[in-house]
Protein backbone atom coordinates (compact mmCIF):
# COMPACT_ATOMS: atom_id res chain seq x y z
CA UNK A 1 0.00 0.00 0.00
CA UNK A 2 0.91 3.78 -0.08
CA UNK A 3 4.20 4.33 -2.18
CA UNK A 4 5.22 0.70 -2.48
CA UNK A 5 2.42 0.78 -4.99
CA UNK A 6 4.65 3.04 -6.89
CA UNK A 7 8.08 1.78 -6.75
CA UNK A 8 9.26 -0.74 -8.82
CA UNK A 9 10.54 -3.82 -7.06
CA UNK A 10 13.22 -6.43 -7.97
CA UNK A 11 14.27 -9.60 -7.04
CA UNK A 12 18.03 -10.88 -5.98
CA UNK A 13 18.78 -14.41 -6.04
CA UNK A 14 22.05 -13.66 -4.27
CA UNK A 15 22.00 -10.36 -1.86
CA UNK A 16 25.48 -10.48 -1.23
CA UNK A 17 26.16 -10.74 -5.28
CA UNK A 18 23.40 -8.01 -6.18
CA UNK A 19 25.66 -5.48 -3.69
CA UNK A 20 28.60 -6.50 -4.88
CA UNK A 21 27.68 -5.85 -8.74
CA UNK A 22 26.04 -2.25 -7.22
CA UNK A 23 29.75 -1.38 -5.88
CA UNK A 24 31.29 -2.16 -9.10
CA UNK A 25 28.84 -0.44 -11.04
CA UNK A 26 29.80 2.56 -8.71
CA UNK A 27 27.04 2.56 -6.45
CA UNK A 28 27.71 3.74 -2.47
CA UNK A 29 27.04 1.01 -0.32
CA UNK A 30 26.00 2.45 3.55
CA UNK A 31 25.80 0.29 6.71
CA UNK A 32 24.94 0.91 9.77
CA UNK A 33 27.43 -0.63 12.67
CA UNK A 34 28.07 -0.21 16.29
CA UNK A 35 31.86 -1.55 15.44
CA UNK A 36 34.63 0.84 16.18
CA UNK A 37 35.35 1.42 12.37
CA UNK A 38 31.68 3.00 11.90
CA UNK A 39 31.67 6.65 12.17
CA UNK A 40 28.89 9.15 13.09
CA UNK A 41 26.48 9.58 10.64
CA UNK A 42 27.09 13.10 10.37
CA UNK A 43 30.36 12.53 8.80
CA UNK A 44 29.12 10.49 6.11
CA UNK A 45 31.17 11.02 2.92
CA UNK A 46 31.47 11.14 -0.97
CA UNK A 47 27.12 10.66 -1.04
CA UNK A 48 26.42 14.18 -2.80
CA UNK A 49 27.13 12.86 -6.31
CA UNK A 50 26.97 9.03 -6.03
CA UNK A 51 24.14 6.83 -5.96
CA UNK A 52 23.79 5.07 -2.55
CA UNK A 53 22.34 1.82 -0.93
CA UNK A 54 21.59 2.03 2.56
CA UNK A 55 21.44 -1.36 4.69
CA UNK A 56 20.15 -1.84 7.35
CA UNK A 57 20.65 -4.59 9.85
CA UNK A 58 18.03 -6.01 12.00
CA UNK A 59 17.32 -5.04 15.37
CA UNK A 60 19.04 -7.83 17.42
CA UNK A 61 22.45 -8.73 15.53
CA UNK A 62 22.89 -6.01 13.09
CA UNK A 63 24.06 -6.86 9.17
CA UNK A 64 25.68 -10.05 8.74
CA UNK A 65 29.79 -9.65 8.66
CA UNK A 66 29.87 -10.86 4.94
CA UNK A 67 27.70 -7.90 4.02
CA UNK A 68 29.56 -5.78 6.12
CA UNK A 69 33.03 -6.14 4.76
CA UNK A 70 31.89 -5.11 1.40
CA UNK A 71 30.51 -1.66 2.41
CA UNK A 72 32.05 1.49 1.71
CA UNK A 73 31.20 3.38 4.60
CA UNK A 74 29.84 2.55 7.95
CA UNK A 75 28.05 4.92 9.96
CA UNK A 76 26.43 4.71 13.44
CA UNK A 77 23.71 7.07 14.74
CA UNK A 78 25.35 8.56 17.97
CA UNK A 79 23.21 8.59 20.88
CA UNK A 80 23.50 11.73 23.06
CA UNK A 81 21.90 13.66 26.21
CA UNK A 82 21.51 10.64 28.19
CA UNK A 83 23.34 9.01 31.04
CA UNK A 84 23.08 5.63 29.74
CA UNK A 85 22.51 5.88 25.69
CA UNK A 86 20.91 3.29 23.84
CA UNK A 87 22.94 1.86 21.19
CA UNK A 88 20.09 0.36 19.23
CA UNK A 89 17.37 2.28 17.84
CA UNK A 90 14.09 0.29 15.89
CA UNK A 91 15.34 -0.35 12.54
CA UNK A 92 12.13 2.04 11.13
CA UNK A 93 13.38 4.89 13.32
CA UNK A 94 16.91 4.63 11.79
CA UNK A 95 15.67 4.62 8.49
CA UNK A 96 14.07 7.45 9.06
CA UNK A 97 17.22 9.60 10.54
CA UNK A 98 19.67 7.85 8.06
CA UNK A 99 16.65 8.83 5.14
CA UNK A 100 16.78 12.63 6.95
CA UNK A 101 20.06 12.77 7.11
CA UNK A 102 21.19 11.97 3.34
CA UNK A 103 18.55 14.16 1.97
CA UNK A 104 20.45 17.10 3.91
CA UNK A 105 23.58 16.21 2.59
CA UNK A 106 22.88 15.87 -0.94
CA UNK A 107 20.27 19.32 -0.94
CA UNK A 108 23.23 20.94 0.83
CA UNK A 109 26.53 20.24 -0.91
CA UNK A 110 28.68 22.80 1.77
CA UNK A 111 28.11 19.86 4.48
Amino acid sequence: SGAMELAPLYEAISFKRFLEESLKNGWNLIGTSLSSSSVPLQHLKNITYTPSILLLGNEGRGISPSILSICTQLVNIPQVYSADPINSLNVSVTAGILLHELNHKRNNTST
